[in-house]
């Protein structure tokens, strides 16, 4: 996943991100802070989230830091890649 910030940060530095998944033993939520760290020195932008054994995502919700808005998304898909701008109706793939 990517954040694209319009009136917080441009990379989604501060962003808080909630996934809620379905998975064979019920529903799980699972939660990521927007930022810039990789394990090998350099900066990522790209949010890679753990789901484990989900077979659906049910909901993604991404608050903004600093305009506040708090926006969510049913049916994301699985296993692609999407964009997140801040404020748009919907998410990009």
């Amino acid at each position: 996943m990517r954040l694209r910030g319009t009136k917080s940060n441009r990379f989604g530095v501060g962003a808080r991100v909630r996934v809620r998944i379905a998975e064979p033993a019920g529903e799980r939520t699972v939660h990521a802070d927007g930022g810039g760290n990789s394990s090998f020195g350099g900066n990522s932008f790209q949010l890679e989230l753990g789901l484990g054994q989900a077979t659906r995502l049910l909901a993604l919700e991404v608050h903004w830091p600093a305009s506040g808005i708090t926006q969510t998304f049913a049916d994301v898909p699985l296993d692609a890649a999407v964009t997140v701008t801040e404020g748009a109706p919907a998410f990009e793939r």
